[in-house]
């Protein structure tokens, strides 16, 4: 999986439709008709390069500038000028290159899709910058200086770029009037963001319903000072009881194991019976908790098997409990319990809510309701709202085309694990098996489609159409009472309903299944399009794809087999083989400082993102390498042709993040 709050800004907004047959912008016009004079006038030069990464310390930092002066040029910048040219400073000559042969002149794409591309890629360039040196600056300069962060917003990304172009669409989607033909669970969605947007009847409501919950769990807390007082607190004990209840949650934070103790599933994974849990923590009593918590669905026997993640958290835990006073523990979870209550309340206590954000992340403003609505009825119809988005929006052309990518990425894989010398054969084909047998979820399932389906999993749901906070606790406790529901039977790891992530902007890899998932959401925008050359899908989509492919592979994902299982699958001398190459990884990124925070990355708990960037991006090279000589050689982009489709996947690689 990606994680988006690590990498750098991105440049590109996304184009919904792949036909721009009749709208171009002013730009693309302008650009189309300066490339056309310049390729009649000028012959290009045809450049080569871009060889690829050879291996993982050869990839270049996404968020650390390097002096790179005194080492040898990569392989894949040999060919790219080493000092630039006053036209490459002048924009408007920018695409000036020295004249050839008519015989060398590349072929150049003009259609809608390789000219909106071009576009955004140099709007996005700094080309005055010598890419031998700072790459990424070379490829994303000018958006990295010229982009502003919106008000309501804590970044801009590729992600969150395309994340806005899907709210609008959801938006279209559940404003639409609710039609006859509607099955049961898109007039649900519909309605719950109905109740969402009603924000004079929240008001009306105040927190009167907040209240009676709190006082059915056992009477109302201090909460956070401001949101206690708006509840009737006396001021001044709500701020002794509020630090008392910090503190409390401080020390819970620091008993517990710190990230970098938690990826070894091994030490995870502790299965104990439930009277053997009860005489080693005796001071909880356990069978009546779970049995609590699982009432009125499921109850467990004191003979029965459970997993303990954290045996050392539950013996501190003990102690924590044992010196902490009643009324401290009752004001942490009752807080707890009204944080997560928030967004569903009044908007004075929403803009305390607003006010912590910014404090935190920085974001000065609350982003329009509509906008929060739509993120809640997405977490909380992910599969009615994936079915309404994928029937309206997505193109099938988009999920073939990526399975044909998927397929070309596994065999780069399968030779990558056939090549390497430090694995022995027992080991090498248990890895082959594991990349064999990897089940890729792309788009969405087909049961998306299916009426019947959809409206089975939500029988048994009715949404509050007057209180959004009561509509927000039917779902609650629909999505726990079906969770529960699971408990004891068979384990299906292709059930549809667990793939369903499809308005994702993501890619996952699933540990206990070996699968990945591409959704429908992230199938669009600068990752992919039907409509511009496969170097630049390669090196978004098909980065993204070997990315996740690689996950199977990294330091958490070698501990699970072919199947999902935590089988250690490993020759012990392999084992260290690979521990010791994961030194290296760690020791590199770890080196990779932040300046403007001042620090430098925890090589540690990044290393599994690192080992799925170094495989993916040598994946999707690769991959791409044995498309074109299936293929053949694909047009340059206009205004780019200066650059071949190789040096173009590294710019596109590049310029996602």
């Amino acid at each position: 999986m990606f994680r988006t709050e690590a990498r750098g800004y991105t440049p590109f907004s996304i184009q919904p439709k792949a036909n721009f047959s009749r709208h171009r912008s002013l730009l693309e016009k302008i650009l189309r008709g300066i490339v056309s004079i310049l390729f009649v006038t000028f012959f290009l030069k045809s450049l080569d390069g871009f060889d690829g990464l050879d291996g993982a310390r050869t990839a270049y930092s996404r968020l650390h500038k390097r002096d790179v002066s005194e080492e040898a040029i990569p392989a894949f910048l040999e060919d790219l000028p080493q000092e630039p040219s006053e036209a490459d400073n002048d924009e408007s000559k920018a695409i000036q290159k020295p004249q050839s042969s008519a015989d060398d002149a590349p072929e150049i794409c003009y259609s809608e899709g390789c000219i909106h591309t071009a576009s955004k890629l140099l709007s996005n360039m700094n080309q005055s910058v010598d890419p031998c040196q700072d790459f990424y600056r070379f490829t994303c300069g000018r958006f990295l200086e010229e982009s502003v962060i919106p008000d309501d917003k804590p970044e801009l990304s590729s992600f969150s770029v395309i994340r806005d172009q899907l709210k609008l669409q959801i938006r279209t989607i559940i404003e639409e009037p609710a039609k006859d033909s509607d099955i049961k669970p898109f007039r649900l969605a519909k309605n719950f963001y109905k109740v969402c947007m009603n924000e004079t009847q929240i008001e009306l409501q105040g927190l009167d319903h907040m209240k009676s919950i709190l006082k059915q769990l056992g009477g109302w807390p201090v909460l956070e000072v401001d949101i206690a007082v708006f509840m009737g607190a006396d001021r001044e004990a709500a701020v002794k009881e509020l630090r008392e209840s910090r503190d409390f949650e401080i020390a819970l934070a620091n008993i517990s194991s710190p990230e970098t103790e938690r990826r070894n599933a091994t030490k995870l994974y502790n299965p104990m019976k439930i009277t053997e849990l009860q005489e080693r923590y005796p001071s909880i009593p356990w069978t009546e908790y779970i049995n609590t918590i699982l009432s009125p669905n499921a109850q467990l026997k004191d003979d029965e098997t459970i997993i303990v993640m954290e045996p050392e958290y539950i013996h501190d835990l003990e102690k924590l409990l044992s010196t902490t006073p009643k009324r401290t523990m009752a004001n942490y979870v009752m807080w707890r319990a009204t944080a997560d209550s928030v967004s569903y309340l009044t908007e004075a206590i929403r803009a305390r809510q607003s006010a912590y954000i910014k404090a935190v992340t920085g974001v000065s403003e609350q982003q329009a309701r509509w906008k929060d609505c739509v993120d809640a009825v997405k977490a909380s119809f992910p599969l009615a709202i994936g079915s309404l988005y994928v029937r309206k929006y997505f193109k099938e052309a988009a999920k073939s085309n990526a399975v044909e990518m998927v397929q070309l990425m596994r065999e780069e894989m399968y030779k990558i694990i056939s090549s390497v010398d430090w694995m022995d054969e027992v080991t090498r084909q248990a890895a082959l098996d594991k990349a064999k047998f990897m089940t890729p979820y792309i788009a969405y399932p087909e049961e998306f489609l299916i009426n019947a389906k959809l409206e089975e999993y939500y029988s048994g749901l009715e949404v509050e159409p007057t209180n959004f906070l009561e509509a927000g606790l039917n779902l609650t406790r629909f999505g726990v009472n079906y969770a529960i529901s699971q408990l004891r039977k068979p384990v299906n790891k292709t059930d549809w309903i667990t793939h369903g992530k499809t308005t994702e902007v993501n890619a996952f890899y699933a540990l206990n299944e070996n699968s990945i998932q591409l959704p429908a959401g992230i199938l669009q925008g600068i990752f992919f399009s039907n409509d511009r050359p496969k170097y630049m899908n390669y090196g978004t989509m098909g980065f993204v794809i070997g990315h996740e492919i690689t996950h199977g592979f990294d330091d958490q994902g070698r501990q699970y087999d072919k199947d999902g299982n935590l089988v250690d699958w490993w020759a012990e001398s392999t084992k260290e083989k690979f521990l010791k190459k994961v030194e290296c990884i760690i020791e590199q990124y770890g080196n990779y400082s932040v300046p403007e925070v001042n620090m430098t990355l925890n090589g540690i708990n990044t290393q599994g993102e690192n080992i799925a960037d170094n495989g993916g991006i040598k994946e999707a090279y690769n991959a791409y390498n044995v498309w074109t000589g299936e293929h053949g050689e694909e047009p340059r982009l206009p205004g780019l042709q200066q650059y071949s489709p190789r040096q173009m996947f590294w710019i596109s690689a590049a310029s996602t993040w």
